[in-house]
């Protein structure tokens, strides 16, 4: 019985560590895409980074009205658009017990 209970615990956190990677990877990659554009607008002048600016306030916009006009709505969107943060908190979730499994060398056995 033990062994399945130590079986299931390390294909669990061996399932969680891996949807936490996944997802950091995708974060990671959608963030330096992130990155490089904003950098390539602020390379080619203030202008591009005024023109950005200003085309972000009406989306903003947007998305305040949307939240007002309908929570269930937008929060369909916001997990459509934070799926891959989603991969990290349920990985993390189900490593959780590994990260805090009292291991052999704790102070109370010292």
């Amino acid at each position: 019985m033990a062994l399945q209970r130590t079986t299931f615990q390390s294909t669990r956190s061996i399932a969680g560590v891996a949807l936490a990677g996944i997802g950091m990877f995708i974060l990671y990659l959608h963030l330096t895409a992130g990155v490089t554009r904003l950098s390539q607008m602020l390379g080619e002048g203030g202008s591009k980074a005024l023109a950005l600016l200003l085309s972000v306030i009406p989306s903003l916009s947007q998305v305040l009205q949307a939240y007002a006009a309908d929570h269930h709505r937008f929060a369909q969107l916001m997990l459509v658009s934070c799926w891959p943060l989603l991969l990290v908190v349920v990985g993390t979730a189900l490593a959780r017990d590994t990260f805090t499994d009292n291991g052999p060398c704790t102070s109370s056995q010292k």
